[in-house]
């Protein structure tokens, strides 16, 4: 690995890192989170991604499984952590998908 992309990993895990933090700063009200666009509902969530909403839901019980939740279940609904899912697309989808995927989400965001 060199230098560079040294460099650039650990920027990408601060600017994470970062965007995490901020999530802190945020009421816990879970409707807060959703109008402000850092909890999605699965159907927000699948739209983010490009997938159908049954595709998401596995995901979420599959990252479930793993023990590195995207998001938690409410009774039959998930939410769905923005960042969680940005980050599990970056890592699984690359880094240009992460990049589409930010865009489609800022529509959710206030």
């Amino acid at each position: 690995m060199t230098d560079n992309s040294r460099l650039s990993k650990i920027i990408a895990d601060l600017e994470r890192a970062l965007a995490h933090l901020k999530e802190l700063e945020l009421s816990g009200d879970v409707l807060v989170l959703i109008h402000a666009g850092h909890a999605l509902t699965i159907d927000m969530a699948a739209d983010v991604r490009e997938c159908g909403s049954e595709w998401m839901r596995q995901l979420c019980e599959r990252t479930e499984l793993m023990k590195r939740p995207i998001g938690t279940k409410f009774g039959r609904d998930w939410i769905i952590d923005a960042n969680r899912l940005l980050d599990w697309i970056e890592q699984n989808e690359g880094t240009p998908a992460c990049a589409e995927a930010k865009a489609r989400l800022r529509k959710y965001r206030l």
